[in-house]
């Protein structure tokens, strides 16, 4: 009977540990689910490899709605009319400069990141100029808008 008991405690505690391990999805953007077992965000290495992962898997809304700051893209899906053209738009730039492509890939998977407070910035020594930033709002961080760094 004890052994029995203590099985069923054991097998409790496992879900309930279970349970609490699996993230809140980000609530839905521009009709775009949030995923945040696929696509985590709780720090900025976390942010960086989902950033890249969207790319590599062509989930530029992905990209726009959940992955980056919420209020730059708020304000281009403004000025532009739709979410869909904003996601065209990047997707275009992103065909039209397969050198800064890469580039970006290789901040996002080999850059240093220099995190303080709720910012980080991301670099490579040998792209000189260039850079990440992410931003932390609340349990989450964001891709920043602004990928040249300032000049010394």
């Amino acid at each position: 009977m004890r052994c029995a008991l203590a099985m069923l405690v054991v097998a409790a505690v496992g879900a309930v540990a279970h349970a609490q391990e699996k993230k809140e999805n980000p609530p839905t953007r521009y009709d775009v689910v949030g995923d945040a077992e696929t696509y985590p965000q709780g720090s900025p290495k976390e942010t960086l490899t989902s950033i890249a992962k969207a790319i590599e898997r062509e989930r530029i809304d992905y990209l726009l709605a959940h992955l980056s700051d919420p209020q730059f893209v708020d304000a281009k899906v403004k000025d532009l009319g739709k979410f869909r053209d904003l996601v065209d738009a990047v997707k275009m730039q992103f065909n039209d400069d397969a050198k800064r492509q890469r580039e970006f890939l290789r901040l996002l998977k080999e850059g240093n990141i220099d995190a303080s407070g709720s910012e980080a910035k991301v670099t490579l020594k040998d792209i000189p100029g260039r850079q990440i930033v992410l931003k932390q709002d609340g349990k989450r961080w964001f891709l920043d808008n602004n990928d040249v760094a300032p000049k010394k």
